[in-house]
């Protein structure tokens, strides 16, 4: 019997890295350095694939940085992995 992709994603999920590059993200945001912000929260996703909310902040650092299509991304990835 297959594991839901979802419990496949959380067993490859390493919380303190993402959650310590998630926050390193958020301080980037508040100094107004969207690129480094955008940066960090691509790492605290790939070190976390199922913490589909670091999706909404990806979008809001692309979209804060310019990056209107890569902010577009992130939203549908959201988006669709809510389907998942």
């Amino acid at each position: 019997m297959a594991l839901p992709l979802f419990l496949l994603l959380m067993a490859q999920c390493d919380v303190m890295r993402s959650t310590a590059l998630a926050q390193e993200a958020g301080q980037a945001m508040k100094a107004r350095e969207y690129a480094r912000a955008a940066q960090r929260f691509e790492e605290a996703m790939g070190a976390c694939p199922g913490k589909r909310s670091i999706l909404l902040d990806l979008a809001e650092a692309r979209a804060a940085a310019r990056e209107y299509d890569a902010a577009i991304r992130a939203a549908e990835r959201y988006l669709e992995s809510d389907s998942a």
